[in-house]
């Protein structure tokens, strides 16, 4: 006999508008705005392809989290794509999902973002190999137990996180845009690499990835019919704004031949903040790997809750 499910409203919804929406641009916001931009950037004939496959990606987003905002406002239980299988294709399709999600995806993308945590964080301070491995079991085991005490409490630590990160980059738009030249880029122009849209669009989807993560706590979020479908919609345009202004700067900051380099951002800030723009960097990418660990955290817990509930 299988478990015994328990009614809708047995899980109590403490996540408003702002918490779901939080989630959202917390988990999308990682590590791939500071690493993927110069790899698109090499690969792209001009600079308004560049901002035009950003865009696309964005309303490609946009358009999965319409999607994504009927299912949640239909079915508001938490666990996300595992109740839409499951109602779909039944609950074997939804237990190989819940499994694969629970003991390879999302257990390989928290170790990986963990590891980007410690190597940035080591640059901070003064540690070695050891302390790499550490300050990545840490993150992981810290953040975890946050979740695990709550869902205030997890969400509380994310809508602090997201806000960090929001900030560090609009610090990046603000060097960008005051320290760029439109003519720098207005004639940059080169025949693009073979296969280039296809190679770009696959950076900047992954880059955009995780904008479906608020689905998960459906049944946590207060009026989830409403401030669901809101949390999504708005998460996904947010981000897409950000990003599409983060490129912007730096390609007006560094032009597109100086922005195809691994450390755009560091090597951007480093123009306003010569001697602490390489060290502000770090400390936003610590931020922004911390963000989305807890947010992978946090929707992971949900699926394992919706599927034993």
């Amino acid at each position: 006999m299988g478990p015994t499910r328990r009614p809708l409203d047995a899980v109590t919804a403490r996540l408003g508008l702002w918490d779901a929406t939080s989630i959202i641009v917390g988990i999308i916001i990682g590590v791939g705005i500071f690493e993927t931009p110069g790899s698109i950037f090499a690969k792209v004939p001009g600079p308004w392809e560049a901002i035009g496959v950003w865009a696309l990606g964005g309303l490609l987003v946009l358009a999965g989290a319409f999607c994504f905002a009927e299912l949640a406002s239909t079915y508001p239980r938490s666990g996300g794509e595992y109740v839409y299988l499951t109602r779909s294709f039944g609950s074997l399709v939804g237990y190989l999902f819940a499994w694969a999600q629970l003991t390879v995806i999302r257990p390989g993308s928290i170790g990986a973002l963990a590891y980007v945590f410690a190597k940035y964080a080591s640059t901070l301070g003064s540690f070695g190999d050891h302390g790499i491995l550490f300050l990545a079991i840490a993150s992981v085991v810290v953040l975890t137990t946050i979740n695990i005490l709550g869902v205030t409490l997890g969400t509380t630590a994310q809508n602090l996180l997201t806000v960090a990160k929001v900030v560090g980059l609009i610090g990046v738009i603000v060097v960008g845009f005051g320290f760029g030249s439109w003519e720098q880029i207005a004639t940059e122009r080169r025949a693009g690499q073979s296969g280039w849209f296809a190679a770009a669009m696959i950076l900047v989807l992954w880059t955009y990835a995780g904008w479906h993560e608020a689905a998960y706590v459906a049944a946590e979020v207060k009026m989830s019919r409403r401030n669901l479908p809101l949390a999504l919609l708005l998460g996904t345009l947010a981000v897409t704004v950000v990003y599409l202004l983060v490129n912007g700067a730096y390609l007006l900051g560094m032009g597109l031949a100086g922005a195809q380099g691994s450390n755009v951002a560091a090597d951007l800030m480093a123009r306003a903040w010569p001697r602490g723009g390489q060290r502000a960097i770090s400390l936003l990418i610590v931020i922004s790997a911390l963000g989305a660990i807890n947010g992978m955290v946090l929707g992971g817990l949900a699926i394992a809750v919706g599927e034993v509930v």
